[in-house]
């Protein structure tokens, strides 16, 4: 949902959502906001401080009180670039503070990382697919039950594509999660740590059990099919380690 009263803005940064991707609610003012989330709960709030009638902080304070909202982010957008500004966002329930104007490309790579640390916090720390196993609490991997030593670089690899079995992550995004958006890396360097966790986490490197090339785009994790132990969250078994 993106709250901004001024239509050419509103328009912008709906335009480069979906460009990535997303799907948009545009918004003009805090009444409308609060009408429309009575009926529809949005993933991620994208809310102007200067709205006409109810502002900002208000809007915010109201949906923190709601219990159907009170969990969604919300990502302030503000012109007051002050540090008082920013706490008092902050303060009332917000969880993340882009002061225009503001550069299209650090918008959305906000939008990612908070997205991507709301979903990381609803997901169980342990996740098993056929032989593998992955506790990111405890940062460890096993496979067929012996401890597989991974890199950070390598383990961070590992959790992004298994929490989303099935979905198609293209090279550049997997950089950006891995190294940032500012980061210079070559897509040559992602394949290479690719290859080396595959090598890691299957019997043959000839046969990608695990991690699937998309060739032209990027990779996924196996959705492994029924009877074949798809992936699934693992509960607590008697503090059995992995």
């Amino acid at each position: 949902m993106v709250v901004e009263d001024d239509g050419d803005i509103r328009a912008l940064i709906c335009h480069d959502l979906v460009n990535e991707g997303y799907e948009t609610v545009p918004v003009a003012d805090g009444l409308e906001t609060l009408g429309i989330l009575k009926q529809r709960t949005p993933s991620l709030i994208l809310l102007d401080v200067k709205l006409p009638g109810l502002d900002g902080l208000e809007v915010c304070r109201k949906i923190r009180m709601d219990p159907r909202t009170r969990e969604v982010p919300i990502v302030f957008l503000t012109a007051l670039a002050d540090v008082g500004s920013r706490v008092r966002g902050l303060v009332v329930g917000g969880d993340d503070y882009v002061t225009k104007p503001f550069s299209r490309r650090e918008l959305i790579a906000r939008v990612r990382a908070v997205l991507r640390r709301a979903d990381r916090e609803s997901r169980p720390p342990r996740i098993a697919a056929g032989d593998l196993r992955i506790d990111r609490d405890r940062f460890e991997v096993s496979f067929k039950g012996r401890p597989v030593v991974l890199t950070p670089i390598e383990f961070s690899l590992l959790a992004v594509l298994a929490e989303s079995p099935g979905r198609v992550f293209s090279r550049d995004e997997l950089i950006d999660r891995l190294w940032g958006v500012e980061a210079e890396i070559q897509e040559h360097n992602l394949d290479v740590h690719v290859h080396a966790l595959r090598a890691k986490i299957q019997d043959s490197s000839r046969d990608p059990r695990y991690i699937v090339t998309v060739r032209g785009t990027g990779y996924k994790f196996r959705d492994l099919p029924a009877g074949d132990e798809s992936l699934q969250s693992l509960e607590d078994s008697g503090g059995a380690a992995l």
